[in-house]
C-alpha cells in the first residue's frame, strides 16, 4: 500500500481517492478486461508511427492487448472525476471526446499494423475508475 500512496501523492491525487479506492479501480479494470477479452499478447508502450502526407507521426499506446480476431488499444488518463457516478460517467465521456483525435490515429497506425483485424480503441481513466470506448465519432461506455 506504501506504493500506492505514493503514486497518488506524486501525482497530486492524495485526498481524492484513497489508496483502497485505486486498488479497486484497478482490480476492477483487470477484470474487465479479463472478462472482455482473450488475451493472446500484451504490449506495455507499444510505439506506433505512420505516414501523413510529408509528415511522420509517431505515439506510444499505453497498453495493446491482441486477441484472436481482435486488437484492443487502451489509453491511460488521470483525470480524476467526481464522486457522483452519473455525473462521474458523463464528465469521463466529454473527457474522452477531447482525446478522439488521438485515438482515431492510434486506430490507424494499429490497422496498418494489424491488416484485417478489428481494432478497438479505450481510455481507462484510472483515478475517475471509468473505462470508456472511443468509436469514431462516438464515445461510448464500457464499465
Amino acid at each position: 500500500m506504501q506504493l500506492v500512496e505514493w503514486l497518488l501523492e506524486k501525482f497530486g491525487f492524495t485526498g481524492i481517492l484513497s489508496p483502497a479506492e485505486l486498488v479497486g479501480s484497478v482490480g476492477k479494470f483487470h477484470e474487465w478486461i479479463g472478462g472482455s477479452y482473450k488475451a493472446v499478447r500484451r504490449h506495455k508502450e507499444y510505439p506506433l508511427m505512420v505516414e501523413k502526407g510529408s509528415q511522420l507521426l509517431t505515439g506510444i499506446a499505453d497498453l495493446v492487448i491482441e486477441t484472436a480476431d481482435t486488437i484492443l488499444l487502451v489509453d491511460y488518463k488521470t483525470f480524476p472525476g467526481y464522486s457522483d457516478p452519473t455525473k462521474n460517467r458523463e464528465s469521463c465521456e466529454w473527457r474522452a471526446r477531447s482525446y478522439s483525435g488521438q485515438m482515431a490515429l492510434y486506430r490507424e497506425m494499429l490497422e496498418k499494423v494489424y491488416p484485417g483485424r478489428k481494432v478497438e480503441t479505450v481510455i481507462w481513466f484510472v483515478v475517475a475508475g471509468a473505462v470508456v470506448k472511443v468509436e469514431s465519432p462516438s464515445i461510448k461506455a464500457a464499465v
